[in-house]
């Protein structure tokens, strides 16, 4: 199936309790994080079949994708500080684990991707901390906890990594 924007809008719109349809922002949101892991998100240890942490993600260029999908004039401090903790959490703690093939050997990364590829390892609370920390909040609010349990749980549910890339 794949990580779909307007889907993860959604989900955080319903998880935070506000009324429907999913606004722009929020789909702006979810756009830019799924676009970031799409364009940027890489792997390493390729040539093991399972344990691959993501890299590659950057806070400022996911910013940038959510400032330009919420159709914000530029991106705020803020904004690079909610995002990040969304690929501080990610690259910390999401792993990727694949059902074919094992290679009994090292193989150079073009022959070495792996198939059927599921996320794992993301949690909503630990994300919104990261979160919180990062733009100087002392706690952590329920509708950000909400937000970021919506964003792992489409991550983790829906993301597909194959030929070392997420969809």
């Amino acid at each position: 199936m794949g990580m779909n924007p307007q889907q993860l809008g959604s989900e955080i719109q319903q998880a935070m309790g506000y009324p429907s349809p999913p606004s722009r922002q929020l789909i702006g949101f979810a756009q830019g994080i799924i676009e970031e892991l799409w364009q940027n998100g890489k792997f390493t240890s390729r040539n093991k079949p399972s344990g691959h942490t993501i890299s590659g993600i950057s806070p400022n260029s996911m910013a940038s994708k959510i400032a330009s999908a919420c159709g914000y004039p530029g991106v705020s401090s803020m904004l690079v500080s909610f995002s990040s903790g969304v690929c501080s959490h990610i690259s910390s703690n999401a792993i990727t684990t694949y059902d074919s093939p094992t290679p009994t050997t090292d193989l150079p990364p073009s022959q070495c991707w792996y198939n059927n590829g599921k996320i794992s390892g993301l949690i909503g609370p630990d994300m919104a901390s990261k979160i919180a920390k990062a733009m100087g909040q002392s706690f952590v609010s329920d509708k950000l906890l909400a937000e970021c349990n919506a964003i792992v749980k489409h991550i983790m549910s829906n993301a597909i990594v194959k030929d070392g890339k997420i969809s």
